[in-house]
């Protein structure tokens, strides 16, 4: 089996996308983003609060923080998701075929690529997926 860990304890849609660029800039780097709801993964909703990212990693929540560097109050934010059974490397033809298990081909590459960027813009942030040799590089890749 492989474990594919896109990021840390990520929040979806846009603060994933903020999360993962913040990792190439320097570690010190300091980002606000105002929320108007906010899913904590502990069972809590807060409202109206800030999430305060440094480099790549939430480091806290605080309704003061400033100054806001992302407006997101008109969406929900939330944990990243897990997916415990995936096959990530697997894509259909036309007619709803497997058409990648077990192929090595640049296309097949190209549409597990895409599979793991759909699945990560949907909400997961870690996902397994269940034996095929060709997780490997795919994980080794993002990671």
């Amino acid at each position: 089996m492989t474990t594919f860990k896109f990021a840390g304890t990520t929040i979806v849609l846009l603060l994933v996308i903020v999360a993962c660029g913040c990792t190439t800039l320097a570690q010190s780097k300091r980002i606000v983003i105002a929320v108007r709801t906010l899913f904590d993964g502990k069972g809590n909703v807060l409202r109206d609060t800030r999430v305060v990212v440094e480099g790549s990693k939430i480091v806290g929540i605080d309704p003061n923080a400033n100054p806001v560097d992302y407006d997101l109050r008109g969406l929900t934010v939330m944990p990243g998701w897990i997916d415990a059974h995936v096959h990530i490397t697997w894509s259909f033809d036309k007619n709803g075929k497997n058409a990648g298990a077990g192929e090595t081909t640049p296309y097949a590459t190209l549409q597990a690529a895409a599979n793991a960027w759909s699945t990560l813009t949907a909400g997961f942030t870690t996902v397994q997926s269940i034996g095929n040799t060709n997780d490997i590089p795919l994980r080794d890749a993002i990671n």
